[in-house]
């Protein structure tokens, strides 16, 4: 793991997390915050839902935090107890410290934060970084996992790299390469004022980690025995869809996929896709 400093400026973390209360301020449903130890700093995390309901974990993409999740907990909750951390190194309330992608940092962080809440078994479902990290942990820990949801994952194909070096350049072009970032991950589509408002502020307060998770292994793949679920976008600019669907049926044949010709990395209608696979066999309530 890295302790690096994630933010432009003093005053930057300030800025964001500003923001970020703003926002969940907002949030109407029921839902409680807590700061969770684990070897990795401290993780925030939101969890909503009985106690005793089945547990899932979401899990958001680099440059990101669990902002992105708020119109999903509430439908999840139902159903589920809803575990939404900040993934540490990352734009959220979580430490400030960065994982390695190139051992097991990211299996023992999910590990410490499972058993600070006393979580025998989850479901987990995963946006991009979040994916690569969810296929990841089932891999390694096919006992505490029940199936994954994987959204536009990283890890299965490799990353584009026309995308990663327009991330490099748009990060240094101020308001310009925000309007392009955005652009680069949802399209030309309608954004949400608050979506586009935080990619604003990060382009100008968050110092991004550059790149793209390794590839997962074949025997990582071939070791998730649960069953697992990817949505992956036709006109992704981070990752091919096509090329991450033929490897993974490939390595796990009974793997559902589904591929929306017109959806870029930022997949926003995913919730009727996946509820019912996350739900499983147990009896919606």
């Amino acid at each position: 793991m890295t302790q690096t400093s994630i933010y432009r400026t003093e005053q930057s973390r300030d800025i964001l997390l500003d923001f970020y209360e703003a926002i969940i301020s907002k949030w109407a449903f029921p839902h409680e915050r807590a700061d969770i130890a684990t070897r990795f700093g401290k993780t925030h995390a939101v969890t909503a839902g009985k106690r005793d309901a089945p547990a899932l974990v979401l899990l958001h993409g680099s440059a990101s935090n669990l902002l992105g999740w708020g119109g999903a907990i509430p439908i999840y909750a139902r159903d589920f107890r809803v575990v939404a951390p900040d993934v540490p190194g990352e734009a959220g309330r979580s430490a400030d410290v960065r994982p390695s992608w190139d051992n097991d940092d990211y299996v023992l962080w999910l590990d410490g934060l499972l058993e600070a809440l006393g979580i025998g078994k989850a479901a987990l479902l995963g946006i991009s970084l979040g994916g690569w990290i969810a296929a990841k942990y089932a891999a390694h820990r096919k006992e505490r996992v029940s199936r994954i949801a994987l959204l536009a994952p990283g890890g299965i194909s490799p990353a584009r790299t026309s995308a990663v070096l327009r991330t490099v350049l748009y990060a240094k072009q101020g308001k310009k390469g925000a309007e392009k970032m955005k652009r680069l991950v949802f399209g030309g589509g309608e954004i949400l004022p608050e979506v586009s408002r935080f990619f604003d502020l990060l382009q100008r307060h968050f110092a991004p980690r550059f790149g793209s998770p390794p590839l997962l292994s074949d025997a990582e793949l071939l070791g998730i025995a649960c069953p697992t679920k990817m949505v992956s976008g036709g006109e992704d600019a981070f990752f091919d869809a096509r090329k991450s669907s033929t490897r993974l049926k490939k390595l796990l044949p009974s793997a559902e996929i589904s591929i929306d010709p017109e959806e870029k990395h930022g997949i926003t209608d995913y919730g009727g896709r996946i509820f019912e696979f996350l739900l499983g066999d147990y009896q919606a309530t």
